[in-house]
């Protein structure tokens, strides 16, 4: 979640540096999607890991 403040605080700094200004309720919301963002590829290197181990055991077992 760290990595979340973080981008955050980075989008938030451009902006203040393209004098433009975010509201709580903005932040709040960029920091919700990056958070959903994070979460969806992690979910998805997951599975994705688990479908590789899972496609090995069934190579190991017609191997067999």
């Amino acid at each position: 979640m760290e990595g979340v403040k973080l981008q955050v605080y980075i989008f938030d700094n451009l902006n203040k540096k393209n004098l433009t200004s975010l509201t709580p309720l903005d932040v709040d919301l960029k920091a919700l999607i990056l958070a959903l963002k994070d979460s969806a590829e992690a979910f998805v290197a997951v599975l994705i890991n688990k479908l590789r181990i899972y496609g090995n055991a069934i190579e190991f077992w017609q191997l067999s």
